[in-house]
């Protein structure tokens, strides 16, 4: 007999701290609070840095940023010579990049820069007969070639003519308008609700995947948590997805749920806690945003990820050079609570920038970390608020931290973690809310399920290879 189909709703930005939507006014939530007294409840561990393409990437491949390739949501590419952006930006826009950015999130996110070699969930599911659908979900590559257009203005914008997305059996996307489904492809978290309602009314599906990202923007703008009014809207498209397939009595009993971040929120103060590197070490001559030229004109390139800081630096004597003023500038600056590189023996040094302690860093060691990894480490451990306990270490303030820091360094050559309450810009701060850093005030996230065995804390790549493991027959 097979289980019941999966539907997995992604709220981008859901924070666990502060009060959970249905603890405050449970009348007012009453579908939310439906699951929450029938779920399981955990947390989950985000990537770093804690960004959305990066930790979906995650969840949606079971991997780490070291394998499935998205390093941030704004990288360098270094093959490319051009910072990556996926999320339009007035300091794009003054470049006349638009265009590219928005062929970034739309196309070039799945069909380019995903890692091919690393099959994603769908591609694991839909190869072994399960049938999986997604609506608006920024990872969603898969088997399935999918024919249409992107929507005016993108079309003459970006890419006219047809346009091929490849991905589940059934997907709905914002900008992509398919031939098949008339009226497919328009913005808004209703229309994708309404999809996947459909979706679980027709019965043919082993997952079904929601993104909704209205968290995240509320609680960027505003600061964490969202108001009520948020959650009620919130509880509005559970209800209507419950009355999709008889109700919430049936809803329970023919549906798993699983409600899920890919990252935490934590509000910053703004003003003079907003750190613009590109204005900050301008004098290290970094590439302008927009601009090329990493090696041959300049010897660094900075990708600010809200309240983390990637950095690429040219394989040059220039670049060597602008590397270790940046480690050094980086450790005196105001506002920065960690910072971490490889080194040329390929060990990883991670320093905290208050009391310039260092610690030194290999895997696959004797030390083992909360998650299972082993570690070879030099130093003081007290660095990442990690305390040895025989052949263990226990963890403090940086949840997975070492694992998390050693992927989100296959890709930069240097990182650096804000302190809280302070965030990287690329001029144009969000609002009162952001999230990216190593410390515990964004990394986790709420994990709520029904008819799922999941550990009570897991990471999201842990995650995503537990959700393929329940969808299989």
């Amino acid at each position: 007999m097979h289980a019941p189909p999966l539907l997995l709703i992604l709220l981008d930005g859901w924070s666990p701290f502060g009060p959970r939507p249905w603890d405050e006014q449970p009348d007012r939530t009453p579908h939310l609070a439906l699951l929450a007294r029938h779920g399981h409840h955990g947390l989950a561990v985000t990537t770093f840095p804690g960004v959305t393409p990066t930790a979906v990437a995650s969840l949606m491949t079971g991997e780490w940023p070291d394998q499935h390739g998205i390093p941030g949501i704004l990288w360098y590419h270094r093959n490319e010579d051009r910072h990556v952006h996926y999320w339009p930006s007035w300091e794009q826009a003054k470049a006349r990049r638009m265009a590219r950015v928005a062929r970034d999130i739309l196309m070039d996110l799945n069909g380019r820069h995903l890692n091919p070699g690393v099959p994603t969930l769908f591609d694991r599911l839909e190869d072994r007969g399960v049938r999986c659908a997604v609506a608006n979900l920024p990872i969603h590559r898969g088997p399935v070639a999918h024919g249409g257009r992107l929507h005016f203005p993108l079309d003459p914008l970006l890419h006219r003519g047809p346009v091929t997305v490849l991905g589940p059996t059934d997907l709905t996307l914002a900008g992509f308008r398919q031939r098949s489904l008339p009226g497919s492809g328009l913005p808004g978290e209703g229309r994708a609700v309404a999809a996947a309602a459909a979706w679980l009314q027709g019965g043919r599906h082993g997952l079904v995947v929601l993104y909704l990202p209205a968290t995240d923007i509320a609680s960027h703008r505003h600061g964490p948590p969202p108001s009520q009014a948020h959650w009620e809207r919130l509880d509005r498209h559970v209800g209507r997805l419950m009355r999709a397939v008889g109700g919430p009595a049936r809803a329970l009993a023919r549906i798993r749920w699983l409600l899920v971040g890919d990252h935490g929120q934590s509000r910053v103060a703004g003003g003079n806690q907003a750190l613009a590197p590109d204005r900050l070490f301008r004098d290290l001559d970094p590439v302008r945003f927009g601009g090329t030229g990493l090696g041959t004109r300049h010897p660094l390139a900075l990708a600010p990820n809200d309240r983390a800081l990637l950095a690429w630096c040219a394989d040059t004597r220039a670049g060597h050079v602008a590397a270790a003023r940046l480690w050094q500038r980086l450790g005196a600056t105001a506002g920065i609570e960690l910072i971490a590189r490889r080194g040329a023996d390929g060990a990883m040094t991670v320093r905290d920038t208050r009391g310039n302690r260092e610690l030194v860093a290999r895997p696959d060691g004797p030390m083992r970390d909360p998650w299972g990894h082993g570690w070879h480490l030099s130093g003081d451990p007290a660095v990442l608020d990690l305390a040895p306990d025989g052949s263990r270490l226990r963890e403090g303030r940086f949840p997975a931290a070492l694992q998390r820091l050693w992927t989100g360094t296959a890709h930069a050559d240097l990182v650096a973690s804000a302190t809280p309450g302070w965030e990287f810009t690329t001029g144009t701060p969000l609002g009162l809310g952001n999230h990216g850093s190593l410390n515990a005030c964004d990394s986790w996230t709420p994990v709520l399920a029904t008819g799922c065995a999941l550990p009570t804390r897991l990471t999201l790549a842990e995650l995503g290879r537990q959700i393929v493991t329940a969808c299989l027959p």
